[in-house]
């Protein structure tokens, strides 16, 4: 179950979920919250389900391929709904499709809006207006609106932009945006439906690399415009086009110096229109609205760092004179309460550090976060009068939330070590204090695929070590089922910023892979992740790949004290920055005994601008701290066997990067095995990739780390 979101009313609770036939391929299901049933609206269960295997996605727009690797999403079927305004009726999109089924006690009436093999032209980032009357969407780099508010008109698209090329597009999230911003939305709507914002992105100035995507029966060379480090970014602009005008404004252009270079998020209120925007180094974040007045930009809230300013998704108005965000101009990250005309400060009894604002009323406002221990994730209740908080989910583990729009019921999904993930529907109760009211919880059941191997399941249990500053640094280590004297271990790594391996929660797929396989398995959260604040993240700053190694090295070191480990037999395994991670890992020491590299970035100046310069700064200001953390220049130190492994059309860590140690290892005579996937990008999704992948990383474990006689 997944993609959570409640109708206006409250009567139905409407989620995604696989088919029990193809998993992967979703349908749109509603829970009935007054009948208590679970209902399969779109396709019907007796309808075909399609196939979500084999070459599914070779139909699709270079755009739809792009959407899907950015938001790390490959499923088939309906990915994603919108609910209508006081109305049991969504919007589904399926497979380039739009189309709407409205819900009722007897039956569903579903009627097309945009069907691809109709109109021959394939469309994606759809978007519902607030009150109902248009369907927005982007084809061939071009914004167009219909009017779907009378179901007999025949009127036709609105034409909104006209210039959308090979280097202009309209109404899309531009690469950067969406890799690194985690923007996916390229146009939104004003709330009375009257208008739209909308950003046009321009690449021209960007390098062009000539990029070799090989797939299994064809290569193409491709002229992908990618923003190196240090190099030019995409011009970008925000427009508002106005429907019963047909006038189109310009509301902001990213500008060359000062903080409006980057547009990272934009919020349209009932009344107002917010932006924030980043420098180039993103050390300020700001945030504005737009003087309907004046037609210029209102600071209202800036946020600044020595280092980097990391960006979220938390914005809410809580009246028309006051909006919730959260900052981390005190070191971790908290909530402020930020006025329409400036920022202004009062206390608030607050979590030790806010994941998420989640939802909020005219008393409390609702936000994830921990206050104990950051390897849980817990749902908080913050009253705005400065009253003491309350944690409403009070089982030890992860939740996270989906509230409805009046805050009165939220979707909790937890998760343990111990306990697989379980959805709990609950009342908050209103205002009144009581505890939240469980009214409904599911589980896994016998139908669910993973139910025949709960019984074998590995257990994983957290600790933490102390780094040489005595920092905690926190570890997950899962004992394999079957366990010997002394048992391999592989060190399953990430490292890098923006991610948290190391939660209370029940292990990946990955993790019971290794460990059914005879692996213990350490996971640990070095100095540099997130969820922990900028003083936990920042000694990585300018110099990558050196103070991570430091802290897993000291997981090594716990292993000794672990009667079944040995560790003295331990392999590395890492994907993308985790690859990178083994590549330094197995340069940096040699208690690794072998390592397998994902994806990796062997040198920073061939990633992007936002990523790259975020930690890095710009190349030609911190030529040693690029030297320093470049895989190709340590790769002679290089002892321990190396399994190398990338997509041949990745268009994100490019394939160069791959290449380019490839060279350097057959230049310092490095012996190593390699493996490539035609047509994988950076993620290695598809389902013959991955079977392949994980066989062949288990080989290589099994054949170079000993393993005892008895497994």
């Amino acid at each position: 179950m997944s993609k959570f979101a409640w109708s206006e009313s409250t009567d139905y609770l409407g989620y995604l979920k696989g088919n029990n036939t193809q998993h992967n391929s979703l349908c749109f299901h509603v829970w009935a919250f007054k009948t208590n049933q679970h209902i399969q609206i779109y396709p019907r269960p007796d309808e075909p389900q399609g196939n979500s295997s084999g070459n599914e996605i070779d139909h699709l727009t270079d755009a739809e391929k792009a959407d899907r690797e950015r938001q790390r999403n490959f499923t088939t079927g309906v990915r994603d709904f919108f609910w209508f305004q006081g109305r049991h009726k969504v919007l589904l999109l399926q497979d380039g499709n739009a189309l709407t089924v409205e819900i009722s006690e007897n039956s569903e009436r579903v009627e097309i809006l945009y069907d691809a093999k109709t109109r021959k032209s394939r469309a994606s980032g759809f978007q519902l207006s607030p009150r109902n009357r248009y369907l927005s969407y982007v084809r061939d780099n071009d914004l167009y609106v219909r009017d779907i508010s009378n179901p007999q008109s025949t009127d036709g698209e609105i034409q909104i932009t006209s210039d959308g090329d090979a280097v202009v597009s309209n109404g899309l999230a531009d690469f950067i945006a969406a890799e690194e911003m985690h923007r996916h939305v390229g146009h939104w709507w004003s709330k009375d439906d009257k208008k739209i914002y909308f950003t046009k992105v321009n690449t021209s100035k960007v390098q062009v690399s000539t990029r070799t995507e090989i797939n299994a029966d064809q290569t193409r060379s491709l002229e992908q415009r990618y923003p190196y480090a240090g190099e030019d970014n995409a011009d970008s602009k925000l427009f508002e086009y106005d429907l019963d005008s047909s006038v189109t404004r310009e509301l902001w252009r990213n500008k060359i110096d000062g903080n409006d270079y980057y547009l990272s998020r934009v919020h349209v209120t009932k009344s107002n229109l917010y932006i924030q925007t980043q420098d180039r180094l993103q050390r300020n974040l700001l945030l504005k609205k737009l003087s309907a007045n004046r037609g210029e930009w209102l600071e209202l809230h800036r946020e600044s760092s020595m280092t980097w300013t990391n960006l979220s998704d938390d914005f809410v108005e809580l009246d028309n004179l006051t909006l919730a965000i959260t900052d981390e101009n005190n070191d971790l990250r908290k909530v402020s309460l930020v006025n329409n005309t400036k920022l202004y400060c009062q206390e608030l009894d607050q979590p030790t550090f806010v994941n998420k604002i989640v939802s909020a009323d005219n008393k409390f406002i609702y936000v994830e976060g921990w206050d104990a221990t950051p390897v849980e994730n817990h749902l908080f209740r913050i009253p705005l009068n400065g009253e003491p908080k309350t944690q409403l989910t009070k089982q030890p583990g992860w939740h996270q939330t989906t509230f409805s729009r009046d805050s009165a019921f939220y979707v909790d999904q937890f998760t343990s070590t111990q306990v697989p993930m379980m959805t709990i529907v609950c009342n908050i109760a209103g205002s009144d204090g009581k505890e939240p009211k469980i009214i409904y919880q599911e589980n896994i059941n016998d139908l669910h695929p993973y139910k025949p191997f709960i019984g074998s399941h590995a257990d994983a249990e957290i600790g933490f070590v102390q780094s040489h500053d005595e920092t905690k640094i926190y570890y997950k280590l899962t004992k394999p089922t079957k366990t010997a004297t002394k048992t391999p271990i592989i060190v399953y790594v990430y490292g890098g910023p923006g991610v948290q391996k190391v939660k209370n929660e029940w292990s990946s797929m990955v993790v019971q892979l290794f460990a059914q396989n005879g692996f213990g398995v350490l996971e640990l959260d070095n100095r540099g992740s997130s969820n922990r604040g900028r003083s936990f993240e920042q000694p990585i700053y300018k110099s990558l790949g050196g103070v991570e190694i430091e802290d897993q090295l000291l997981g090594l070191d716990m292993l000794k004290e672990i009667d079944w480990a040995d560790s003295e037999n331990v392999g590395i395994f890492g994907h993308s920055y985790g690859g990178y991670m083994t590549l330094m890992g197995l340069c940096q020491s040699t208690r690794f005994c072998a390592g397998v590299a994902v994806a990796p970035v062997s040198d920073w100046r061939l990633y992007d601008t936002h990523y790259t310069e975020r930690y890095m700064g710009l190349p030609i200001d911190n030529e040693e701290g690029y030297a320093k953390s470049n895989v190709i220049n340590q790769i002679h130190t290089l002892k321990s066997p190396l399994l190398l492994m990338h997509g041949m059309a990745d268009d994100n860590v490019l394939f160069t990067h791959s290449t380019l140690l490839m060279s350097a290892l057959q230049k310092n005579g490095k012996d190593f095995d390699l493996m490539t996937y035609p047509g994988a990008k950076h993620s290695m999704q598809e389902e013959h990739v991955s079977i392949h992948r994980f066989r062949k990383i288990l080989g290589f474990f099994n054949f170079h780390l000993k393993r005892p006689a008895d497994l």
